[in-house]
């Protein structure tokens, strides 16, 4: 007697949703029937991580993907529905707007349902500005800020440069970057250039060997490492740094689900292999986890550990794979070197 596939919804409109959709087609086949949601599924994958990589020109990286959803889809058999998850229910049985099933469902910010069987989340982080008035490096914003500070420099109304990794930022390598290569370009200005992190050593979340090799790039180029810190906010929301002008990385923003649980500052936490905890069938992965590493790797493993829970759930055969993501990072310091760094997340 054939079963029922089981309903996956997969929730996101980036690199994380769409690595979950791939792998559970090749785990699970035709055990699982998919529907992905996504705000914009016509539009080009988002760059993986919220902090991954940065801007242009200091970026020689091509994006994982530059697919859309819908491609995916088509790819992979799955419905499409354009829509924002606003909040999951849980224990309800029968049906939804759109299906049955013998899970839970998703509400949209349409009010639309649509029922799960399992449910993976993959909706990503909100960045935000750490400081006021600061240069925030951050996606296309990153490149009209650092446009402004060249023209700064380069008409003297800058005089000293602090790239500043605030608290709660967990992916600082494109700052790393910018900071090598601004002062590269710098030298024989009178401009002092420092780097101001909470990390205890450059990089430090990285192998011992990466992080001495980060520590002689900042200081040949001349940037200052001032680490085990954390810049204070003034009254009127600015880095108390009155005598730099400051580029910071965003803060992120966990999705604060309503009917998943959270952290203080909105993530969601989970199992080794992704499943929410507390919660049967709910899946979560990406930026949108307390996982402290927000980058492609690490969203793409998550992915691929969910993928396998799943299913295994429809009955699927599943060899195991010790989930031991392993992170990289490639930096770019400018004149033709880099570094390849690694961790495990």
């Amino acid at each position: 007697m054939a079963h029922r596939p089981l309903h996956v919804v997969v929730a996101g409109g980036g690199p994380a949703a769409a690595e979950s959709a791939l792998a559970l087609c090749e785990h699970a086949g035709a055990r699982v029937r998919m529907t992905l949601v996504a705000p914009r599924p016509h539009e080009a994958i988002a760059r993986a991580g919220a902090l991954g990589n940065g801007p242009e020109p200091f970026r020689a990286r091509q994006d994982h993907h530059r697919s859309t959803i819908r491609q995916t889809a088509t790819r992979t058999g799955a419905l499409v529905r354009s829509g924002r998850v606003a909040a999951v229910e849980h224990d309800v049985h029968g049906a939804g707007d759109e299906g049955h099933s013998e899970g839970g469902r998703v509400r949209l910010a349409d009010g639309r349902r649509i029922a799960y069987d399992a449910l993976v989340v993959a909706v990503g982080a909100r960045p935000r500005p750490a400081y006021a008035r600061a240069l925030t490096f951050f996606g296309s914003a990153g490149t009209v800020a650092i446009g402004r500070l060249t023209a700064e420099v380069a008409d003297g109304w800058t005089h000293a440069l602090a790239f500043v990794v605030p608290p709660g930022t967990t992916w600082p390598v494109p700052l790393y970057e910018l900071a090598i290569q601004v002062a590269g370009e710098l030298r024989g200005r009178d401009v002092p250039v420092r780097l101001i992190t909470p990390e205890p050593a450059p990089l430090a979340s990285f192998d011992p060997d990466g992080s001495a090799a980060v520590a002689e790039l900042l200081e040949d180029a001349g940037v200052t490492f001032t680490g085990s810190t954390v810049v204070a906010t003034r009254a009127d929301g600015s880095a108390d740094l009155p005598d730099d002008r400051v580029v910071a990385l965003p803060v992120l923003d966990g999705p604060n689900l309503p009917g998943l649980p959270s952290t203080a500052d909105g993530f969601v936490p989970t199992e080794r292999d992704g499943a929410v905890v507390g919660q049967d069938g709910v899946f979560a992965i990406g930026d949108a986890t307390a996982s402290p590493i927000k980058q492609l790797d690490a969203a793409v493993a998550g992915a691929g550990a969910a993928a396998r829970a799943i299913a295994l759930r429809a009955g699927a055969y599943v060899p195991p794979i010790p989930h031991v993501p392993l992170v990289r990072a490639h930096l770019l310091a400018g004149r033709g070197r880099s570094l390849l760094l690694t961790a495990r997340a």
